[in-house]
């Protein structure tokens, strides 16, 4: 079974703990290791015809990147961060949204589309 984008964000931050940079398809690889998924796992796609896992990789990317656990030299490419370390550092099971929530750049990021919205809708 394809875990969750959030249940991705702790194992993936474990993986990149070596400092080195990474790309969507050695977290993948890598991640298949750790999950047991198979071939047949990882060609699963949502009916928009995107690759399940390389969806959800990519949503644990996007909000470790607004907590600020990882970098993101050049696109395409990423490293932990001194805050992903720390992270490391906890005694945890699970990295999910409200755990990312401690994070005044996280909330600000779910705050955004929230603010634009409210600006639209007042403006009609």
């Amino acid at each position: 079974m394809i875990p969750k984008y959030d249940e991705m964000i702790l194992p993936i931050l474990r993986i990149i703990a070596d400092g080195k940079e990474y790309n969507n398809s050695k977290i993948e690889d890598e991640l298949s290791k750790v999950y047991n998924l198979t071939d047949e796992d990882r060609k699963i796609k949502h009916k928009s015809g995107v690759r399940v896992v390389y969806d959800r990789i990519s949503w644990a990317k996007s909000y470790m990147k607004q907590a600020k656990l990882i970098e993101v030299p050049e696109r395409g490419v990423f490293n932990i961060s001194a805050r992903g370390l720390e992270v490391l550092e906890e005694d945890i099971d699970l990295v999910d949204r409200e755990y990312l929530m401690r994070y005044p750049e996280f909330r600000d990021f779910l705050n955004r589309g929230k603010k634009d919205n409210f600006t639209e809708n007042n403006n009609e």
